[in-house]
């Protein structure tokens, strides 16, 4: 009798696991696919804030994250997987939605909306944005600004510059944004958005951050003429020790002309400068060998 009890025990036993084991499957089965990534610049449009500090949830992979625990907060997880310290990037990813992810803001602070160095061609429109708390907008005495450089005077809006008002983006947030336009070099440098409000004589919301603004200028080709009937014959040769006792200096960096024939430089693009048709032709790079023909004239040429 004690062994039939035995028995009975061992099959409830079993019975109660493949139960558990059932009903798990089925929570797993009706729990959509879950997944946490990073993703700086654009991103969902749907949002979701959370505590930085709190645990991600358990049954979420984390993309490109194999040395991550899956008990971390999603600020632990946002600092592992961000190519860009100090950037938020994390989207949250749960059957076809995807949302956004905030963190609850810890204080009355003013944030940069993406990374720190911005780059932007010649003539072209750029727009910096900070991060304002929702808290601090409903304050009757908050100032937002911008500044560049170390000029005491904000900036306004008028010629180059745009200052929208502020702009939700999300339930917590508002924008501010700098737009600038028809970039030269001269804009290049450091903005700073900064936001001050007096309360009682002590001001509880001084902050700021900041943006580096880098300008790009296309190189400008050197314009030859046209060959015309009454131009010599021209090539550029390659010629190491001996040479001819004429001289030539050039910048390294201008374009050869045009109408000059590259000798052995079948693969040379004829928008080349002087310094990359050297580097190509010569037969010991870093050494200058260079040699302008024109008619019955020979040069060598030397870098300025």
């Amino acid at each position: 009798m004690e062994k039939d009890f035995r028995v009975c025990l061992v099959k409830a036993s079993l019975l109660w696991s493949l139960a558990f084991l059932m009903l798990k499957g089925a929570s797993s089965a009706d729990e959509p696919k879950c997944e946490i990534s990073c993703r700086l610049g654009d991103g969902p449009k749907d949002e979701e804030t959370v505590d930085p500090d709190s645990i991600t949830p358990s049954h979420c992979s984390i993309k490109n994250g194999r040395n991550i625990s899956r008990n971390m907060t999603w600020k632990e997880v946002n600092d592992k997987i961000t190519p860009k310290p100090g950037e938020q990037c994390l989207v949250l990813k749960t059957g076809n939605s995807e949302k956004r992810i905030y963190f609850a803001s810890l204080g009355l602070h003013i944030e940069r909306s993406g990374p720190k160095d911005i780059a932007a061609n010649v003539f072209s429109n750029v727009t910096l944005s900070c991060l304002v708390d929702k808290t601090v907008t409903a304050l009757d005495d908050l100032l937002v600004t911008w500044n560049f450089k170390n000029q005491s005077d904000p900036l306004k809006t008028g010629g180059k510059y745009r200052i929208p008002a502020l702009e939700p983006i999300t339930s917590c947030r508002r924008a501010f944004k700098l737009e600038i336009i028809n970039v030269t070099e001269n804009d290049k440098g450091v903005y700073t958005c900064h936001q001050t409000c007096k309360d009682s004589g002590g001001d509880v919301c001084k902050d700021s951050a900041q943006f580096e603004l880098k300008v790009h200028s296309p190189r400008q080709k050197e314009y030859s003429p046209p060959l015309t009937k009454n131009e010599s014959k021209c090539e550029i040769s390659c010629r190491l020790g001996d040479g001819p006792k004429d001289e030539e200096t050039v910048d390294p960096d201008s374009i050869t002309p045009s109408h000059c024939s590259i000798k052995n430089g079948g693969n040379i693009s004829r928008n080349m400068t002087w310094k990359e048709v050297n580097d190509k032709i010569t037969p010991k790079p870093g050494l200058q060998c260079l040699v302008l023909k024109r008619g019955n004239s020979e040069k060598r040429i030397y870098f300025a």
